[in-house]
């Protein structure tokens, strides 16, 4: 998105970041995107995350998100892992959980 054609520079936008956790490695790779002058305000603990929280990051193509998706949970019948899968509105929600459970896994919206 911040590479798309007509984007401004990243230091004549503003590019607002939130986060319940924001580990030093997600923190570094924010930087790239930020102005120089950039705040940084936190509530609590920074790095708070919970030590059975597992975060990554992986960068795709908007085309392979649903297969990327179906490999990532590929093991879930077998671990029972549970996974938190965030999208941008209610409707995609609904139609995640669809496709999941057409896939014959357990889900929720």
């Amino acid at each position: 998105l911040l590479g798309a054609p007509g984007m401004p520079d990243k230091n004549t936008r503003h590019t607002l970041m939130f986060s319940a956790t924001f580990p030093d490695d997600i923190q570094k790779l924010a930087h790239e995107f930020l102005r120089d002058d950039f705040l940084f305000l936190t509530v609590g603990r920074v790095g708070g995350a919970c030590s059975d929280v597992t975060q990554a990051m992986i960068q795709i193509d908007h085309s392979e998100k649903r297969d990327k998706l179906m490999e990532l949970l590929s093991d879930v019948p077998t671990t029972k892992a549970r996974t938190l899968v965030f999208v941008d509105t209610k409707r995609n929600a609904d139609f995640l959980a669809t496709l999941l459970s057409q896939e014959n896994l357990p889900t929720t919206s």
